[in-house]
């Protein structure tokens, strides 16, 4: 039987709003249902129908607490606990430019730190959120001055299809560093005439941003990011992911 596409988990990322959450993370899994209320119609067929409803999504990882009092994962998931309006994002591969990557608006309903005694003491972190979306890392790394990332083929946005940007900006250093990222869309991978069709707000410290969605139809195919970097020698890590679905 043939294994191609298949992968073994080694080094996925799993990025909540500032923070890269990879490194003390064993478990990731993510769930995303849509809820299918009852039709229950008069009719000869005497049949229950549904139809999809609200979708709802939800994280479920498990990892190794670390004692750092001051951005480290403990004091980062205490703090986001009940936080509504976060931005979670799992690669499962590398979570290099080009991978695909899953990305939600997440509400962290629960941080259970704990174990047995002689164990190493572990954690587990429940979050939940609205749609999932299956997106493209478009850039992962450190920005240092105003440009643009990689063109990709990603195709149109479609009549009931929106448009869909996530980022985490997970450091920012120099005097004052400023981000504005921006997603445009071209007819052609060249990029002539590039459109804006959506922009994030100006960053100037770590932290997760999810863009209002922007409807199709867009007939363009191919997408690129880019930035404009302001201050005294800047450089911040940053990730975005865009998807385009319904």
């Amino acid at each position: 039987m043939a294994t191609v596409g298949k992968h073994i988990l080694k080094n996925c990322r799993c990025w909540l709003n500032g923070y890269d959450m990879s490194g003390d993370l064993s478990q990731m899994a993510l769930t995303s249902t849509p809820k299918n209320p009852e039709l229950n119609l008069f009719g000869p067929s005497g049949s229950v129908r549904r139809m999809a409803g609200l979708w709802n999504t939800v994280a479920d990882h498990q990892g190794l607490w670390d004692t750092a009092e001051t951005g480290g994962l403990d004091k980062t998931l205490y703090d986001e606990i009940g936080v509504s309006e976060g931005v979670m994002s799992v690669a499962p591969l590398t979570g290099a430019t080009g991978e695909t990557a899953f990305t939600f608006v997440s509400t962290l309903g629960q941080y259970q730190p704990g174990g047995k005694h002689g164990d190493l003491f572990g954690f587990s972190v429940h979050a939940e959120g609205g749609n999932l979306i299956r997106g493209t890392v478009m850039l992962n790394g450190a920005v240092t001055a105003t440009g643009q990332g990689t063109a990709r083929q990603l195709g149109a946005v479609a009549e009931g299809q929106q448009l869909y940007a996530a980022m985490h900006v997970l450091s920012a250093s120099g005097t004052n560093p400023t981000l504005v990222m921006a997603v445009q869309s071209a007819t052609t991978e060249a990029f002539g005439t590039p459109t804006e069709r959506l922009a994030l707000p100006q960053v100037i410290a770590p932290g997760g941003w999810w863009a209002v969605p922007v409807a199709g139809p867009i007939t363009d195919q191919w997408w690129r990011v880019s930035y404009t970097v302001g201050g005294t020698n800047p450089s911040l890590a940053v990730v975005v992911i865009i998807g385009i679905q319904a």
